[in-house]
């Protein structure tokens, strides 16, 4: 059987045409790990299922789009594409809790008045990374806290009881990341956030990364009020834990003259965040 020669070209141009599109057409495809300071600052996975949002400025142009963890990977809801021989490095930006509301920078964010609650806690917490690849590369991001994590230690008397609920007092709950390798700026809000027990006399909070006058008003099992002023600002720092524990055995009710300890540590979520 012969094949006539223009049929021969038009099977070969339709090949090589073939071929180019595999070549050209690939997906973005990306993998995320989260900055776990477990004692050896390992990157750890984040939890299957949870929700992660993605932009892009460009050349791809990803507004904001929600990914789902499954392992290492990063299982986008819309597939976008590398240019054609695109060989630019491209920046990439993730983050989480998941906005659908979000269309790109600047970006707000704010912790939530109530955290006495675990979801009042993880919707106020804040991971992101910035991360540049390009074609046919995985862009690889690694997460990492954004805000501070405040934990109080409370050592009660007899006479005071247990701490049933503590209140931060003149805590900053709003600031901007106006560009994706920028810095949370222009903080500010100023005003209460109730905190989450975690364990008997120990309360956790969300707090902006901030230099903060803070003051702590416990409320004990017996019905008393205590008011704990701090000397001296506290300066909070991103992805940091402060820890402060609380002595009660020189408080007076309502007023100062409070013994307390402050450390700073690094954040480890021991493979275990909140939010999904």
């Amino acid at each position: 059987m012969r094949i006539s020669a223009r049929i021969l070209t038009a099977l070969v141009l339709l090949a090589a045409f073939a071929g180019c599109r595999k070549d050209d057409v690939l997906p973005v495809q990306y993998s995320a790990l989260l900055t776990d300071w477990n004692g050896e600052g390992t990157p750890a996975e984040l939890p299957r299922g949870m929700a992660v949002g993605i932009i892009s400025p460009g050349p791809i142009k990803i507004p904001n789009i929600r990914s789902t963890v499954s392992g290492r990977e990063l299982i986008p809801d819309a597939t976008y594409y590398w240019a054609p021989r695109e060989k630019a490095l491209v920046s990439f930006w993730a983050y989480a809790p998941y906005n659908p509301s979000r269309a790109g920078f600047p970006i707000d964010v704010s912790v939530r008045e109530d955290q006495r609650t675990e979801e009042g806690f993880a919707a106020s917490d804040f991971i992101s990374s910035l991360a540049v690849a390009k074609r046919p590369r995985v862009v690889p991001f690694v997460l990492e806290h954004r805000l501070s994590k405040l934990v109080v230690n409370v050592i009660p008397t007899a006479e005071s009881g247990d701490v049933t609920a503590l209140t931060l007092r003149g805590v900053l709950r709003r600031g901007t990341i106006p560009e994706m390798d920028a810095a949370l700026s222009n903080v500010g809000d100023e005003g209460p956030v109730g905190a989450l027990a975690t364990a008997k006399n120990r309360f956790s909070a969300i707090v902006m990364p901030a230099e903060t006058a803070l003051s702590l008003l416990l409320t004990t099992s017996r019905g008393k009020t205590f008011l704990c002023t701090f000397p001296s600002p506290t300066a909070f720092q991103a992805g940091k834990v402060t820890t402060l524990t609380v002595n009660l055995s020189d408080a007076t009710v309502t007023t100062g003259n409070v013994t307390f300890q402050i450390g700073i540590s690094d954040w480890s979520d021991g493979g275990n965040l909140p939010f999904l």
